[in-house]
């Protein structure tokens, strides 16, 4: 029960109350758009750490997004507090029909898993306390917002057409300085702006944005000038949605964010968004500007850069979700790929030497040839444990392992070509020796065995011929591992089969050949 006693009346619009340390706040939204009432109570810690993701669905999620969330997460777990996901989506003509997909399949493959906020790829369900979690379910908190402002004259109506403010800034560009608004409608006379809107024309609201703003400290980058370059900039466009700026230092607060930890490419409008939080009466939360991913070369890392930025490619690419934190610097942090595949090789190794590690990548072998080989998908643990053996050390990924063409003997398969024997003198027999041979090793087969009943002083044919016959029915490829590791990877029955069917294959060619010659030979004599 809220009485006068406990309640703290701020404006009209919150009432806050203090009970037994805990801060709890209880909003009446009013819109008088709608003429709605909408009740929200907040029961959060003082002291609670939250850190928010907030990407706009304007495209597919990228590296230094993907980073941005992960220092985000990890930060509120260090502090045992927690971790948001907002989407922000006032952007509406940039909107991309697979981004909100793309976030979510990112977060979870990474196990990002947020705190609040939406709980699965269609963002439709959600949970937490501060919702709704997407921004353009939030209009009327913020026309609330906006009002205040309107109300208390620290924003105005401007009916400046785009048309105008292009050739502003066009006149800008042109004598070399930044694009600035003129304030032409900043101090228009209450019956101008009552004959315009009474016209129905269309209007934005301005912040009025003083001569000078103060300095402000951040976190990472230390003091930054409290420059507003742009002068006067918009909070709400004419269409009633709020600016990135606005809906971002709203919903940061009445979400109770503590810690911002957004790209360096943000440090900009940091100076706004301090000037909204004062002119609003908020509190702001400590920021954090995190320095950008740049490539090899130095430069910010961009969608012209050979390497693709996007998460999606690296995780179709089979790389590993695991991750380190290390000190945060303001310089920008370099995407090696190189020393990503050398890590990505090194952590898949490190994993391989435990009996876990190795049923885990076991369990993602048989993922990835589900997609493709459902048959191989069945194979046992111990059958792929001996396929993997000889060959996981040389791969940066279990997906690598499958799709490479050095591996893929070990999936797709079928009896070899005649004419891939041509140069090699007495195939058949060749072959016929092989299957006597591996016939004598016994199991488990081991490579010295092999080598010394293949290779041995006494084999009638030399160890090129014998080489070259055995990779060609086990692959029908002309290069890949050694021939030895490759009877190992598939086993004594396997390989056997795959030899005997080459030979009979190839012998029942030939036969069909010869009768075939002799049709030929009668029909001429005749």
């Amino acid at each position: 029960m809220i009485s006068a006693s406990n309640a703290v009346k701020l404006d009209k619009n919150w009432t806050w109350l203090i009970v037994s340390g805990v801060e709890r706040r209880t909003s009446f939204l009013h819109c008088r758009y709608c003429s709605k009432l909408t009740i929200q109570r907040r029961d959060v810690e003082r002291s609670e750490v939250r850190t928010r993701f907030a990407p706009s669905p304007t495209g597919i999620l990228h590296l230094g997004g993907l980073r941005t969330a992960l220092y985000n997460y990890l930060f509120a777990k260090k502090h045992n507090g927690s971790f948001i996901l907002r989407v922000e989506d006032t952007d509406r003509a940039r909107i991309h029909d697979k981004s909100m997909a793309s976030i979510w399949q990112a977060l979870k493959f990474t196990g990002l898993v947020p705190d609040e906020g939406p709980t699965d790829e269609s963002m439709q369900r959600e949970k937490g306390e501060f919702g709704p979690y997407i921004q353009s379910q939030r209009l009327n908190i913020y026309r609330v917002y906006a009002d205040k402002l309107l109300e208390e004259q620290k924003v105005y109506r401007c009916f400046c057409s785009s048309h105008r403010l292009t050739l502003i800034k066009h006149a800008a560009y042109q004598s070399g300085q930044i694009p600035k608004y003129d304030r032409r409608c900043r101090d228009m006379s209450e019956s101008e702006v009552s004959d315009r809107l009474r016209r129905k024309e269309p209007f934005t609201l301005r912040v009025r944005v003083p001569d000078s703003v103060d300095d402000y400290e951040d976190e990472v980058h230390g003091s930054i000038p409290g420059v507003i370059e742009e002068g006067d900039f918009i909070i709400v466009k004419s269409d009633g949605y709020p600016t990135y700026h606005f809906a971002n230092v709203v919903d940061d607060h009445l979400m109770r964010i503590s810690h911002v930890l957004r790209g360096a490419e943000w440090l900009p409008a940091a100076p706004r968004h301090l000037f909204l939080y004062r002119q609003l009466g908020f509190q702001p939360p400590k920021i954090h500007h995190l320095p950008l991913i740049a490539n090899e070369s130095g430069r910010k890392l961009s969608k012209r850069d050979n390497v693709t930025i996007f998460v999606s490619n690296f995780i179709e690419k089979g790389y590993s979700a695991e991750f380190d934190l290390g000190s945060i610097r303001h310089n920008a942090a370099v995407l090696n790929v190189k020393k990503l595949d050398h890590l990505s090789r090194l952590h898949l190794n490190q994993k391989w030497a435990t009996p876990e590690g190795q049923h885990s990548i076991i369990k993602e072998l048989k993922e990835h040839l589900a997609d493709n080989y459902l048959d191989e998908a069945m194979l046992d643990d111990r059958t792929l444990l001996r396929m993997l053996e000889p060959r996981i050390r040389d791969v940066k990924t279990v997906k690598e392992f499958v799709e490479s063409n050095e591996t893929k003997f070990l999936w797709a398969w079928e009896a070899p070509l005649k004419t891939s024997f041509m140069k090699i003198h007495k195939h058949h027999k060749v072959i016929d020796y092989a299957i006597q041979q591996i016939s004598k090793c016994e199991e488990p087969l081991e490579k010295k065995e092999l080598e010394r009943f293949l290779h041995g002083p006494d084999a009638p044919f030399t160890k090129s011929a014998v080489s070259n016959c055995i990779r060609l029915c086990l692959s029908i490829h002309k290069s890949g591992p050694r021939v030895l590791d490759m009877i190992l990877m598939l086993g004594k029955e396997e390989s056997l089969r795959r030899l005997q069917v080459s030979v009979d294959t190839l012998r029942r060619r030939r036969d069909q050949d010869d009768l075939e010659a002799k049709k030929i030979k009668l029909e001429e004599q005749m």
